[in-house]
Order: structure tokens, then C-alpha cells, then sequence
């Protein structure tokens, strides 16, 4: 079984739902680089994975599912 990463991001003039799925390895890749490289900001480096996945559902209001 395969996690996947999903979420909702309301775009148009009509704030219409537009339905977002990642890979958790593409979740916590994209998490660990926009921490680090943020622009303004100090970087951060994440001690684990499960950390970055963690802020990553937490920022997009994600779900984490899984996919047979």
C-alpha cells in the first residue's frame, strides 16, 4: 500500500475547490525544501521525516490516505 498526501485548494473567482494529491515522499521532500530555502527567513533543517510530513498536513490541511 501506497500513502498519498491530499488536500483542497480553493482557486477561481468562485473560490472553487480544486482536490491536490501528492506522494508522502513528495510531501516531505517539498516540506524539507521550503524550509530550508524560504526566502527572508532563517532555514530549517527537520531532525526527521515524520516531522516534516507532520507540518506538511498541518500547513495544507491535508489528509494522509492510502492507495492499494
Amino acid at each position: 500500500m501506497s500513502k498519498w498526501i491530499e488536500w483542497i485548494e480553493p482557486f477561481g473567482p468562485d473560490i472553487e475547490p480544486v482536490y491536490c494529491r501528492v506522494t508522502e515522499q513528495t510531501a516531505i521532500a517539498t516540506q524539507k525544501y521550503t524550509a530550508a530555502t524560504l526566502p527572508g527567513r532563517t532555514s530549517y533543517i527537520y531532525a526527521t521525516d515524520a516531522e516534516a510530513l507532520d507540518d506538511f498536513v498541518t500547513v495544507h490541511w491535508a489528509s494522509v490516505i492510502e492507495i492499494a
